[in-house]
């Protein structure tokens, strides 16, 4: 079983390369695509979010330390791709709570 695991996740982390590789040099973002895309495997993965309470929360190219409720992740990762600022066009959520249940009540009309 382990070899199995271990043996998709090198297909995962190669495919992650090719495919980083490809769209930043489609992007013409960086000079050497393929040393970036293995900066963009070593940042991702292994996926693991930690947290250092004395250093602020958030999810981006400065660093990794939690995740705010309310962080574009989905843009933040099209941005790493890319190597440039990337857009899926979907806004973040509105009415997030302060407090726990974060989410606000569905709307039923």
């Amino acid at each position: 079983m382990k070899v199995a695991r271990y043996g998709t996740a090198i297909v995962v982390l190669h495919a992650l390369a090719t495919f980083t590789a490809k769209v930043t040099q489609l992007a013409g973002t960086t000079t050497d695509p393929q040393a970036y895309a293995q900066q963009v495997v070593q940042f991702l993965l292994p996926d693991v979010l930690t947290y250092n309470p004395q250093l602020p929360i958030g999810y981006g190219f400065a660093g990794r330390n939690d995740k705010a409720l309310a962080d574009d992740t989905p843009d933040l990762i099209l941005s790493l791709l890319a190597n440039a600022p990337f857009s899926d066009r979907v806004g973040k959520p509105d009415g997030l709570r302060t407090h726990f249940p974060y989410w606000v009540e569905a709307n039923t009309k």
